[in-house]
């Protein structure tokens, strides 16, 4: 066990890297179910008798309390999720006005093969219409390499589909409008005239950056990859997460399958 201990330390002292707060959340459930099985295990190979589990009131006592601390748990969880900013919110409105805009133009009786070109949030948007357009009824499937993402019942050949939704955030949407391959569904930039300005300069420095230091970075690299180049410095690092947060603009184009722009 104390070997165990030992090496789980060592393995967490290894990590390094951006600080992602959804990881730290997933390391402190962890962490919290590592001690309390630890301790029980301890307490299980010390107290063999059972001497300590009836000690001063038996069982009642050690219920009540167990009791009492899984409530101050919960309450506490609780509030703190009630009073959580929600992460990259950018994406949560975008989605929200994105998916009705797409589903209102498909038919449910034609099976949609989706992809999506994100170097913002991850594949956000496009996870977020394949899960909004299954719930609504619709037949949608994806690619192999997010199966893990989707489930291997929604992955198929794009070609057995009927058509094609291309979900593109960011610099790409030229790309696909200047070609004129497909039919824009929707399009949504849920930022301010502010934010469009704050991101535009904040782009130039970091990429400024990029260039100074001939880093293998582009305007369609995903920000999660310059995020951890540890080649650039912290305030490039802060630059790319600010421009994480202010998003980008998202489109949705149908095509026949396999057509993209050359």
């Amino acid at each position: 066990m104390a070997i165990g201990w030992v090496s789980a330390v060592l393995a967490i002292s290894r990590v390094f890297g951006e600080f992602f707060i959804y990881t730290f959340r997933w390391a402190v459930i962890v962490a919290a179910l590592m001690f309390t099985s630890i301790v029980l295990t301890v307490t299980a190979a010390v107290d063999r008798s059972g001497a300590l589990y009836r000690f001063r009131g038996g069982e009642r006592r050690w219920t009540t309390l167990a009791v009492v601390c899984l409530l101050a748990l919960s309450i506490s969880t609780i509030h703190q999720l009630s009073t959580q900013e929600i992460p990259y919110a950018t994406g949560w409105k975008a989605e929200a006005e994105l998916a009705p805009k797409v589903l209102a133009k498909l038919s449910l009786d034609r099976r949609y093969h989706i992809v999506w070109d994100d170097p913002v949030s991850l594949g956000g948007l496009g996870f977020g219409l394949m899960l909004a357009a299954d719930r609504a009824g619709f037949t949608v499937q994806t690619e192999p390499v997010f199966g893990a993402g989707v489930e291997q019942e929604r992955v198929g050949n794009r070609f057995d589909a009927d058509e094609e939704l291309h979900v593109v955030t960011g610099p790409a949407i030229a790309k696909w409008q200047k070609s004129g391959v497909g039919t824009r569904l929707a399009f949504v930039d849920t930022r301010t005239d502010a934010e469009r300005a704050e991101f535009a300069r904040t782009q130039a420095a970091l990429f400024d950056e990029i260039t100074a230091k001939n880093r293998p970075w582009a305007l369609d690299t995903p920000m999660f990859a310059i995020m951890t180049d540890k080649a650039l410095s912290d305030a490039g690092h802060r630059r790319a997460d600010r421009l994480i947060m202010l998003g980008q603009p998202t489109a949705v184009y149908l095509a026949a399958p396999g057509v993209t722009p050359p």
